[in-house]
């Protein structure tokens, strides 16, 4: 039951998920200056993004293993 939701975020960094891209495809090439950048003015930045999912996929995989929801990640 968990393996497979385990290969699923495993594909979705930098594998071949189901709906595109992987996040290592995306960010290839990317330098820490242009992700660190606002191009669109208030718009978060795609290093800010890249945090935010870093997160909540740490957060999916204590859920996975049986931990509770924690902090910011709630809701």
């Amino acid at each position: 039951m968990i393996e497979p939701l385990l290969d699923q975020i495993r594909k979705t960094h930098a594998g071949e998920p189901w709906y595109g891209s992987s996040r290592m495809r995306l960010l290839d090439g990317l330098t820490a200056a242009e992700a660190a950048s606002h191009p669109a003015g208030s718009t978060h930045s795609v290093w800010q993004l890249v945090l935010r999912m870093t997160a909540w996929t740490g957060e999916v995989g204590r859920r996975i293993a049986g931990s509770p929801a924690r902090g910011a990640a709630r809701g």
